[in-house]
């Protein structure tokens, strides 16, 4: 007996044991083909016309696709975007703004993704204003290495991508979106639910006795343990963090070099002559060399060698022709009178 239960395999024990707990009932080949196919999620979107081109109604598969539906009795399957980023995950809940021109997706891995759903089989091209989408979602600026959220969707150009992040360690089981405070909701089979900008900043957990704050990013205590760094990215809002390995921190204690205090307090120095060419300042006076005394003489004539100046009457500089001309205009028009004509004042 202790033979043959030092030689029982632990594999085979435990596969007894999780037969005894899971049913073992096998499918066939054809319905395990079609599990693929099962569908988990669905979502219409109210404002798009009924057209035989236009796709309204969105359908998440267990095999990771979002197939779009037209409800026109002529339409049908007007196609499909891979919603997923992990291997065996797929999407298990919809929510949509009163728009509809964003699609928010969560998956049974915790992740959320905002699509945008304007320009996606609508038989019809709207222009996108995308400066004003990267200042709403940090996701779509550009990182140094790209996840694998961002690598999923290279080949894939719609519905775009604007945000994908990690809100909880278990499936989503429903999300909810606010338009006028423009918030998500996402609620987990963890018996959590979360509230969420819609860029991506964690909120507050209802139920806690945490404050809000508005100001300080903060984390999901749980979920910060696992996050990537596409996560943090889309929680910071946008900021990452510059550390290098192996190269020093810099000290931010020690004492300003008077070159950074010049270029950086004060900007680069304004090249010479800082007015141009058409403004120089009149030229200064040279330096006259001290006089040399005669100490020759028993007595030094001083006013001999004082500076004395020039004697020669000061020449006006002649009148601009512009001036004179001016002057000419505005002077009182002149006739000679005669030499006992009195004046005109008088």
């Amino acid at each position: 007996m202790g033979v043959g239960r030092e030689s029982l395999d632990a594999a085979a024990a435990a596969h007894k044991a999780r037969a005894r707990r899971v049913s073992c009932v096998s499918l066939p080949a054809r319905a395990v083909r079609m599990r693929q196919l099962a569908v988990h999620a669905a979502l219409f979107l109210a404002t798009r016309p009924c057209d035989m081109r236009v796709a309204s109604l969105m359908i998440a598969l267990e095999n990771g696709q979002v197939q779009a539906w037209s409800d026109h009795p002529a339409g049908g399957l007007q196609g499909s975007f891979q919603g997923i980023h992990t291997a065996g995950d797929y999407v298990s809940a919809f929510a949509t703004d009163v728009d509809n021109d964003y699609l928010f997706t969560g998956t049974t891995v915790g992740y959320i993704k905002i699509w945008l759903m304007t320009n996606y089989l609508r038989n019809e091209e709207i222009h996108v204003n995308m400066p004003k989408l990267r200042l709403t979602f940090p996701f779509l600026w550009r990182d140094r290495i790209e996840g694998r959220a961002k690598r999923s969707v290279r080949d894939q150009p719609l519905p775009l991508l604007l945000s994908s992040y990690r809100a909880h360690l278990r499936c989503i089981t429903s999300l909810a979106y606010i338009d006028d405070l423009r918030l998500v909701l996402s609620g987990s089979s963890d018996y959590s639910v979360r509230v969420w900008k819609l860029s991506g900043e964690y909120l507050q957990t209802l139920g806690s006795f945490v404050p809000w704050s508005l100001e300080v990013p903060r984390f999901p205590p749980d979920v910060r343990k696992v996050a990537s760094f596409t996560t943090f990215k889309v929680w910071r809002g946008g900021q990452v963090s510059r550390y290098v390995p192996g190269r020093a921190a810099p000290d931010a204690l020690r004492d300003i070099t008077a070159a950074e205090l010049r270029t950086r307090t004060f900007g680069a120095p304004v090249r010479e002559p800082a007015l141009g060419r058409y403004v120089a300042p009149p030229p200064r006076p040279e330096p006259q060399a001290p006089p040399l005394l005669d100490d020759s003489l028993p007595t030094i004539p001083l006013y001999a060698h004082l500076r004395m100046a020039s004697t020669q009457p000061v020449r006006r500089a002649a009148t601009p022709e512009l001036v004179r001309a001016a002057r000419l205009r505005a002077a009182p028009e002149r006739r000679p009178r005669a030499r006992f004509e009195p004046r005109r004042d008088e």
